[in-house]
């Protein structure tokens, strides 16, 4: 159902990937550095690795409590304003699977189960996303947390729902770039402490945040400008 690539889509995909470089020379560099103290002030004594892990898990803990409080509330009917046949003033259509349906409706399969097992459910709009998907604790009912929704889940959970396509607006620019940013930086300085931490996911999680991130981006300033067909930013992320 996809409109196909054009020529934008295919510069984007080169300054993703020369973004992606960057990135990957910028971590390497925060990495080395990190090793570089490890071994001059904390590998000669073992008390101080366990520090060292102490010290880790308590700013990062902070980071996934504390960084989500200062983010708004967005509500879970956000997630199907792009589906025909959706009407924001009558609730019947809500995630109605019958739009579903639809020939120009873009989405993959393992979305469209996951959005459809939702609909089984006559409960409020809230309990039907944040069943253990999107997290709405500090928000009120029908209403998710973007940054908890990403932060208080593993990076397996979290690249999941940044690969979810059809859902346009599940994350916006500014909780992509929030999210990114911190989990960059805590997996670049945990990846060397003294505990078993993959490098694969979390790998993955800071990609798929670049290539939602970018799909934004090229909505908002090539796909609207041109009159074009918006990017799904899942597979972008994907």
């Amino acid at each position: 159902c996809y409109p196909g690539y054009g020529a934008e889509d295919l510069i984007m995909f080169g300054l993703m990937g020369v973004i992606g470089g960057l990135l990957g020379v910028l971590y390497n560099t925060v990495f080395v550095r990190c090793q570089m103290l490890r071994a001059r002030f904390i590998k000669r004594w073992g008390w101080r690795k366990l520090a060292e892990i102490a010290v880790v898990c308590l700013v990062t803990s902070l980071f996934v409590v504390f960084v989500p409080i200062g983010y708004g509330c967005s509500p879970v009917t956000q997630l199907a304003t792009q589906l025909p046949g959706f009407d924001p003033a009558d609730e019947s259509t809500f995630m109605n699977p019958a739009t579903f349906n639809e020939p120009d409706i873009c989405i993959m399969d393992s979305t469209r189960s996951f959005f459809l097992n939702y609909t089984r459910d006559e409960s409020s709009a809230a309990s039907l996303l944040e069943d253990k998907y999107l997290e709405g604790s500090l928000c009120p009912e029908g209403q998710y947390n973007e940054l908890s929704s990403l932060f208080q889940r593993n990076g397996h959970q979290a690249a999941t729902l940044l690969f979810a396509s059809g859902a346009y607006d599940m994350f916006h620019a500014r909780a992509i770039a929030i999210f990114g940013v911190v989990y960059f930086f805590l997996c670049a300085i945990t990846a060397g402490v003294a505990v078993p931490a993959g490098i694969f996911v979390p790998s993955m999680t800071i990609g798929a945040c670049l290539g939602r991130l970018l799909a934004i981006f090229t909505n908002v300033w090539v796909k609207v400008p041109l009159g074009s067909a918006p990017v799904d930013p899942g597979p972008w992320a994907m």
